[in-house]
């Protein structure tokens, strides 16, 4: 007896074994199609001794199978196929995955099951006592990000770009990450010009140091104190600062020079 069960992907076959003292094993053969056919080398699925077998393949629909039993004097790897008496032809349907799942969920899905499903998923973010937007804010943000770092044995340079929209109100950055900022003119890429410090600057830790000449083309604000090391150019007069003499705080000399028509140095008064 013979029995053939197709699955997805594959067909198994299983027959009752022929109790033959010559019997050594069976061939197995199979082709696409519900007709008979000539059993040939090309149509060879499997030989051995098991009574049962399982053939996978990725073609999906009807397949037509025989099988026959040779004896011991036979050798397998050249079995003359039409000396063997094989069965009538079985047919056995592989059905693909695809297939398979439509079918099972043919009919099990409705629009009332994807209004509910998503409403639920909806719910986990905007209700207004479980929702992701109440629990966490920041969800109400979106953010574009574009960075590249440098690593150098932990030392790194990089910059960032971010543009972020928080709560409707949108903002942008442009982050440098560097102790030394440099520039470069195109046309004398040689002659670069270390522009700011940052770290340590004559002794100072913690700062921001301009190299070079500092012009401001309108109004100075200055919210803390200001150390000026030399002199200030005010509308063409130049101020001029030396160091406290050694006896005593407030022992600053000034000298006022190009000063504009009735400023001099006895206008000049240091607190």
């Amino acid at each position: 007896m013979i029995s053939v069960t197709g699955s997805i992907g594959s067909f198994s076959i299983t027959w009752t074994p022929v109790y033959e003292p010559d019997v050594a094993g069976y061939v197995i053969c199979a082709e696409p199609g519900t007709s008979d056919f000539a059993v040939s080398g090309s149509n060879v699925i499997n030989i051995g001794p098991e009574a049962s077998f399982t053939y996978y393949t990725n073609v999906v629909g009807d397949f037509a199978v025989k099988v026959a039993a040779y004896d011991s004097f036979s050798d397998p790897k050249n079995l003359i196929l039409s000396d063997l008496n094989f069965s009538t032809v079985y047919t056995v349907t592989v059905i693909g995955l695809v297939t398979e799942v439509l079918d099972s969920l043919n009919g099990q899905i409705t629009e009332d099951h994807l209004y509910s499903a998503l409403n639920s998923r909806i719910d986990l973010i905007d209700d207004p006592t479980t929702g992701l937007l109440t629990l966490f804010p920041r969800v109400s943000m979106t953010e574009g990000q574009y960075t590249l770092k440098l690593n150098n044995n932990g030392h790194i340079a990089g910059f960032g770009l971010a543009n972020t929209a928080y709560n409707g109100v949108p903002s942008s950055e442009f982050m440098i990450l560097a102790d030394k900022f440099k520039v470069v003119n195109p046309s004398l890429p040689d002659d670069k010009k270390q522009v700011f410090t940052v770290g340590t600057v004559n002794g100072v830790t913690g700062v921001v140091g301009i190299n070079g000449a500092l012009i401001i083309d309108g109004s100075l604000v200055v919210s803390q104190n200001v150390s000026v090391g030399g002199s200030v150019s005010i509308g063409g007069a130049t101020l001029t600062f030396s160091a406290p003499t050694p006896s005593g705080i407030g022992a600053v000399a000034t000298d006022l020079t190009n000063a504009p028509s009735g400023i001099v140095n006895s206008n000049i008064s240091i607190s």
